[in-house]
């Protein structure tokens, strides 16, 4: 009788410590074919990532007591069609870029603390400038038909919207539905060198979220001595009820060279699935002006909760010189590109 007490205590005490901690895995595959025609070029294929980023999680959370808790946060990026890693950077810098064919927790690797004072986090992050350029201000966001805001500008480049080496801390919401993102990196260069803050940054981030409205506003800096980088955005969002509408605004600039955009969309409930609609500009001021225009079109078609097809179609003009292109084709300078992407996505 005592051994069986003893045992069910231990079962009592081993149950109670799985409940103030757990793991989750989860994650997407995506796999999309593609084709993408230019001026000079076109190309077909099957690629991954074009409704949302092929990528497997693992999240944990510990309860402390009084309020606080530990957290960690693993992501990895992967390429679907190859079964290949995603690259990643180590420094926030181009040098610092490299490319894997295994996993690396190139999207996320974080360690922190959260209480009711809002959370800690240690390691490579998303940037405060990553959220104005997800899904919930563009449309798409991946893809065909990502807007050209981000993907033909600075922002895209490298300390943008993820970096290595950050402390970052976020507040919890006030007001409603405010909160704030406060972050710095490092590049971790010798120090006393013409590049020793290359990679070293810091930004803010400042979101409003309600029932209705969403809204980010970003400003960061990276240093780099050919030139620091410069991120600062604008995006909203307003969910009509039958339909949402998003809008964002982007000033970036690296050195001497600056670059601006925009983009208007939406999204619309039909049948099982969605329509899906931007328009993204983008120009830099580099000589003639260069600017590119995109219009995306697109539908997902819910099989399940957490399975999906989707198709979209995207047309880029180009101007001032400009050569964008679509899905791996070349273009000519001021000449225009078609993409199409046709695939299904499985969450899990």
């Amino acid at each position: 009788m005592k051994n069986s007490l003893i045992c069910l205590s231990v079962l009592g005490l081993c149950a109670a410590a799985h409940a103030q901690s757990s793991v989750t895995l989860s994650g997407t595959a995506d796999a999309t074919l593609t084709r993408g025609t230019g001026s000079l070029t076109s190309r077909s294929g099957l690629g991954s990532g074009g409704n949302s980023t092929s990528k497997f999680a693992l999240r944990g959370t510990e309860n402390l007591g009084g309020g606080l808790s530990a957290l960690f946060w693993l992501e990895s990026g992967f390429l679907i069609d190859s079964g290949s890693g995603q690259a990643t950077s180590a420094n926030n810098q181009p040098g610092g870029t490299t490319a894997v064919s295994g996993v690396t927790f190139n999207r996320r690797a974080i360690v922190g603390l959260a209480g009711p004072w809002g959370e800690v986090h240690l390691g490579r992050d998303w940037a405060p400038m990553y959220d104005a350029y997800t899904g919930r201000y563009d449309p798409f966001g991946v893809g065909v038909g990502i807007a050209l805001n981000y993907s033909a500008g600075i922002t895209s480049q490298n300390g943008a919207v993820r970096v290595s080496n950050a402390v970052g801390y976020t507040t919890p919401k006030v007001l409603g539905g405010l909160s704030a993102n406060l972050q710095h990196w490092a590049g971790e260069n010798p120090s006393g060198t013409a590049t020793g803050r290359d990679g070293t940054g810091h930004g803010m981030r400042l979101n409003y979220d309600s029932a209705a409205v969403s809204a980010a506003a970003h400003w960061g800096r990276t240093d780099y001595a050919a030139g620091d980088a410069v991120y600062r955005a604008l995006a909203a969002s307003y969910n009509f009820g039958p339909a949402k509408a998003s809008a964002i605004v982007n000033h970036d600039s690296q050195g001497v060279l600056a670059s601006k955009g925009w983009l208007v969309g939406g999204w619309m409930p039909l049948g099982a699935g969605e329509v899906k609609a931007s328009y993204s500009r983008h120009r830099s001021d580099a000589a003639g002006e260069p600017t590119a225009k995109k219009l995306a079109l697109g539908y997902v078609h819910n099989l399940s909760k957490r399975t999906a097809l989707y198709t979209t179609l995207a047309h880029v003009r180009n101007s001032g010189g400009a050569r964008q292109a679509l899905n791996g084709a070349t273009t000519g300078p001021n000449q225009s590109s078609r993409g199409f992407d046709l695939g299904i996505r499985h969450n899990f």
